[in-house]
């Protein structure tokens, strides 16, 4: 339940800062995928969000609390997919991604 509840306190500030998203977690997400979603687990919040709304997001994200997790990039490594911000606060943990794992 904490995770949802995060997933929808983000939802309602990138929907006021009008930043395009789409939640890739959740009771719906594991309905549309998964045989058995009531099996499915998940403790954290996953948006995509669109490459022009990225510096958008971050922003919202910082005013929120959180911080970026993992921010470095590999020399001769594909360019990053997601990053994970957390809140201490609450420990609340969020990945912000850019394109989904394998699509171009």
């Amino acid at each position: 339940m904490a995770a949802d509840r995060i997933t929808a306190e983000v939802a309602e500030r990138f929907e006021t800062a009008g930043i395009s998203y789409a939640v890739l977690k959740g009771p719906i997400f594991a309905e549309w995928l998964f045989d058995r979603p009531e099996e499915r687990f998940y403790s954290d919040s996953d948006f995509l969000v669109r490459p022009d709304d990225l510096d958008d997001a971050w922003r919202v994200l910082e005013e929120m609390g959180f911080a970026t997790f993992w921010d470095v990039e590999f020399p001769g490594k594909r360019p990053w997919v997601e990053k994970t911000w957390i809140r201490s606060s609450d420990d609340a943990h969020v990945d912000v991604h850019r394109n989904l794992s394998g699509v171009e």
